[in-house]
């Protein structure tokens, strides 16, 4: 966490550290560039603060468990995708929806057609 430029107590914001490795590790480098450029900070507030709701509590819900994310163990997603109804896995790192978008469509339609 990064402190906010007044030092106000308490206040602060999280940052992605190298997120051109992290977040988009398989992204086309050009993409990856842009979609860095568009990062904004994230308030603390959205990791301490309890939720008063969940959609994936009441819509049904698929979690893509992404084999190389490096910014979340696999156990870690494993755990998440454990309260999902329906869990995909994909050789991929953190941001499929960019690196592989007709793949991860395809699964995800792959997978509605078979229920």
């Amino acid at each position: 966490m990064h402190a906010q430029p007044d030092g106000a107590a308490g206040l602060g914001y999280f940052e992605a550290g190298q997120p051109l490795d992290v977040l988009y590790g398989d992204v086309k480098p050009s993409l990856a560039r842009r979609c860095v450029a568009m990062l904004a900070r994230q308030s603390p507030a959205s990791v301490t603060q309890s939720p008063t709701q969940a959609a994936w509590c009441t819509v049904p819900s698929t979690y893509i468990r992404c084999e190389e994310d490096a910014a979340l163990p696999l156990a870690l997603q494993q755990a998440m995708a454990a309260q999902a109804q329906r869990t995909l896995r994909m050789r991929c790192a953190r941001s499929p929806f960019l690196s592989q978008p007709a793949a991860l469509a395809a699964d995800m339609l792959r997978d509605e057609l078979s229920r």
